[in-house]
């Protein structure tokens, strides 16, 4: 091949071809037009909403005409009033199966006469002749009188003078509390000289101190004889309880 005939061995610029041009505008997009598919298409979809959410005007005016037509009748319900029970009803016939067993029941017995305990001859009288009843013996209350004891003896304190009973421990459980005060006892004696009973007439403020002399009293003195025969007396003396 020649040198001149092929233009670019020459150093001229490549001639591009009227089809390659054509062919590079189509395939340029247009701004303009895309923009006016896009309202297009929104306008349809927008019609489309508000062609659903509008009512149809014939459905309305049809239903509109029903109702006028339509009238609410109001219907009052009366319950009718139960008629009495009937009064003086026969007892309901009961019917036995025909395979029903037959219980055996006994008749009654025919009274019995007995006699009655009595005294002596009797009359059988009406009841209205009838005799009161015996009057029922009446009970006669038996007290019995226990002689008066005489007024106290005052003695001296235990284990002082004529009072042979022995001097009571002090209590424990007041002594640790510091507890100090005088009390007056009378003490029971029977006729062998026993003592038989004791009681507290003026004890102290302290319930553990009266608690304890009430219980040492018992325990030494009850059931013990110490003073000689004599009639039934009381004895009546003081007792000191001081810490030192």
């Amino acid at each position: 091949m020649s040198a001149t005939s092929n233009p670019t061995a020459l150093g001229a610029p490549p001639v591009e071809s009227t089809e390659h041009r054509l062919v590079f505008a189509e395939d340029q997009e247009d701004p303009l037009r895309t923009t006016l598919t896009f309202a297009i298409l929104v306008v349809c979809v927008a019609t489309g909403i508000a062609g659903i959410l509008r009512p149809n005007p014939d459905l309305v005016r049809i239903k509109r005409q029903v109702e006028a037509k339509v009238d609410l009748i109001q219907v009052d319900v009366v319950k009718q009033p139960e008629p009495p029970p009937p009064e003086n009803l026969p007892p309901p016939e009961m019917k036995l199966p025909d395979n029903a067993p037959v219980i055996a029941v006994a008749a009654p017995t025919a009274p019995v006469a007995f006699a009655l305990p009595v005294d002596g001859l009797v009359q059988i009288v009406e009841a209205r002749y009838a005799a009161a009843a015996a009057p029922v013996a009446q009970t006669t209350n038996v007290v019995v009188v226990r002689p008066q004891l005489p007024a106290p003896q005052r003695i001296s304190s235990p284990g002082t003078g004529n009072n042979p009973l022995p001097v009571l421990h002090y209590p424990g459980i007041a002594q640790r509390k510091h507890q100090t005060g005088s009390v007056t006892v009378h003490v029971l004696i029977d006729t062998q000289g026993k003592v038989t009973g004791i009681k507290l007439v003026k004890p102290t403020r302290y319930t553990e101190l009266n608690e304890g002399i009430d219980y040492e009293a018992n325990a030494s003195w009850v059931g013990k004889t110490y003073f000689p025969p004599g009639p039934e007396r009381i004895l009546e003396f003081p007792i000191d309880f001081i810490l030192q």
